[in-house]
């Protein structure tokens, strides 16, 4: 039986429940992933969550009310880890906010089937950048303010939108760019503290709801996971690392262009599917 239900009134009986189990050894499944290579929390968390019958306004909120928590201890070890550059952090977070409200604005009120087909197709195109740039020794370089501005607005909005799409559309294009893959996992990390508090802020206010034992499942799973992918990401081979962002990107591209052209599910807004109580 899946309940979703407001914070007061919460038991551990509740807590404890089978799926919690579930939700447990998902965050730290997504966390791992999300951690060491930038992305996939939210694809992995989401849709676990609405393989188990939670609503997809729910899902996603739950999703990022737990990110908030597992990406702020992981974007510690990344910090300690030398993993964090300060100015793409600080370029990236600052719009990266404002989009995430807007994008948790707009979802809430508007169906969206004609945004996924241009997303999933960047990623495609970014994906064979990265892989041939795995390939090629290249002097690392610095993305300019001009780029990390729009790039953090952008992010922010379709990670609020698409329930995970910080990760795949920031991380990879700085690293098409030519950053340095421990350092754009590290920062775009670390920016994503900031934006996905932004997001789960908008959808409490919007929603007045939430799945606890899915945001405890997920949390506690994911700070498990939190040092562990911070300490392999600054190991591991920088070409191994970009091949593996490669793939995932190209898993997540996959997924979300069958999802554009193939779903037999009407587009709704989350709006729709709030709860009434």
């Amino acid at each position: 039986m899946h309940v979703c239900f407001k914070v007061n009134g919460v038991t551990l009986g509740m807590l404890l429940a089978s799926d919690f189990w579930i939700y447990l050894v998902t965050g730290f499944i997504a966390q791992l992933i999300g951690s060491l290579l930038g992305m996939g929390y939210g694809m992995v968390s989401s849709a676990v969550l609405l393989t188990l019958g939670i609503a997809p306004a729910v899902a996603s909120a739950s999703a990022n009310t737990a990110s908030f928590v597992t990406t702020t201890v992981a974007s510690w070890f990344h910090h300690k880890a030398g993993n964090v550059d300060k100015k793409t952090l600080f370029f990236l977070a600052i719009p990266g906010v404002i989009g995430s409200v807007f994008g948790a604005l707009f979802v809430s009120h508007a169906p969206i089937p004609f945004i996924k087909p241009f997303i999933g197709t960047y990623l495609i195109v970014v994906s064979l950048i990265i892989i041939r740039k795995s390939f090629v020794k290249y002097e690392p370089q610095e993305i300019p303010v001009s780029h990390l501005v729009p790039l953090g607005l952008i992010g922010g909005a379709f990670g609020s939108i698409g329930g995970g799409g910080w990760g795949p559309l920031v991380n990879s294009h700085l690293v098409a760019n030519g950053q340095s893959p421990r350092l754009s996992i590290g920062s775009s990390n670390a920016a994503k503290c900031f934006t996905t508090f932004a997001a789960a802020a908008t959808f409490a206010v919007v929603l007045k709801s939430c799945n606890v034992a899915a945001i405890v499942g997920l949390m506690l799973g994911g700070l498990v996971a939190a040092p562990i992918a911070a300490y392999a990401c600054k190991r591991m081979p920088q070409t191994a690392l970009m091949v593996s962002m490669a793939v995932l990107l190209m898993c997540i591209s996959g997924k979300i262009l069958h999802e554009s052209f193939f779903s037999t599910k009407p587009a709704i807004a989350l709006k729709s599917i709030m709860p009434t109580r």
